[in-house]
């Protein structure tokens, strides 16, 4: 019974994966420049009073070709407040500076313009609270967000840029993640923010984001949170902690951080109360963030996962993402298992239905051979 329930899961896990791709596919742009994303620099605060995302991110990339426009994808519950292009511009006659507005149509070179549909409405400053909205500033880049139809913003980066030439753009957002609203299945939660426990996970594009599974990319990623919640996710440095308090209100906070020097599929992050229960073998470490009475179950998982990490590592190298696997539990609105890159997430549903020796299908070193050698 136990091994049916397993998978039925991982059959639905695959087919839901399968939809993420088949759905980025159905809404990537034809004629779009293609471009590299080299690093991602990723300052992130999550709210889970308010289930509120907030962060800022900075994007490197190469453009593959001659270019003024850009295309990101971009989950639509995340609305942009502003795009900022940080590196130099190529000359100073095409360098005008630009506001975050609406684009019209002579703004862009003639083989680049968007083609928008009817519904597609242009980001604008969003005020809170009755605030008058906040003006654009000097270098904000003009873009439009279409968060209805395609998920995604398109970015006029204020003059021609060369093939080859480094672009360094910085983008402002923020927005509720409490629902798969936005995201690209509409019956699973693959971005969540709440007290009971959030989760990020990189098919859920809450960042700036291009060529699903395909343009990997290196990351700093620093992750604020309540001073009582602890924040999962790879890093092949040992993860900081630092303090701190909010100077009006006396609430403490921590800033998790994580770096990868390697181009990965980014962005897989979980952060609960959680308590960590520790596994060893043959010097593989696997770290499990467990919510507070599913402990039994997490250390059978536990011990299950590190005797499959030590038979792969014994049997095709050594796994690439260092000597541990961090594992953390998620909720029942989102998918049975996700994977990424030194990470996996376990709904409590799939934790403490039992796991039994074919419990390395779910595993992310499994297939495609990347995680080994």
């Amino acid at each position: 019974m136990k091994r049916s329930i397993l998978m039925r899961a991982l059959v639905t896990s695959v087919l839901l994966l399968v939809t993420c791709v088949a759905n980025a596919q159905g809404t990537q742009q034809k004629g779009a420049t293609d471009f590299d994303v080299q690093h991602y620099k990723l300052d992130v605060e999550l709210i889970p009073s308010q289930q509120l995302l907030r962060a800022k991110a900075e994007v490197k990339l190469i453009p593959a070709s001659e270019t003024r426009s850009l295309i990101f994808e971009m989950n639509g519950s995340l609305a942009i407040k502003r795009i900022v292009r940080l590196d130099a511009q190529p000359t100073a006659s095409s360098a005008q500076p630009v506001q975050a507005s609406a684009l019209s149509a002579s703004t862009l070179s003639k083989d680049s313009r968007p083609k928008l549909s009817k519904e597609v409405k242009a980001a604008q400053p969003v005020a809170k609270d009755g605030a008058a909205p906040a003006q654009p500033q000097s270098g904000d880049l003009q873009f439009i967000q279409d968060n209805r139809e395609n998920m995604n913003v398109r970015i006029d980066l204020g003059s021609v840029t060369a093939a080859g030439r480094q672009v360094i753009l910085q983008f402002e957002y923020e927005g509720a993640l409490e629902s798969p609203q936005g995201g690209p299945i509409s019956n699973a939660r693959l971005a969540y923010v709440g007290e009971q426990g959030s989760y990020l996970f990189y098919a859920s594009r809450w960042f700036p984001f291009h060529e699903y599974a395909a343009d990997r990319a290196a990351y700093d990623v620093n992750i604020k949170v309540p001073r009582s919640v602890l924040v999962a996710g790879y890093s092949e440095q040992p993860v900081t902690i630092t303090p701190s308090t909010d100077p009006k209100t006396k609430e403490e906070f921590s800033t998790f951080s994580f770096k990868c020097s390697k181009p990965v599929l980014p962005g897989n992050f979980a952060a609960a109360k959680y308590i960590i229960r520790s596994t060893n073998y043959s010097g593989l470490a696997v770290d499990f963030y467990v919510k507070a009475g599913d402990e039994k179950w997490a250390d059978h998982a536990a011990e299950i996962i590190g005797r499959h990490l030590e038979y792969f590592s014994s049997k095709f190298a050594r796994y690439s993402f260092g000597n541990k696997l961090v594992v953390a539990e998620t909720d029942e609105e989102t998918l049975e298992t996700y994977s990424g890159p030194g990470i996996m997430f376990i709904s409590p549903k799939a934790l403490t239905s039992g796991i039994d020796e074919n419990w390395h299908a779910r595993l992310p070193f499994s297939g495609g051979g990347r995680e080994w050698g």
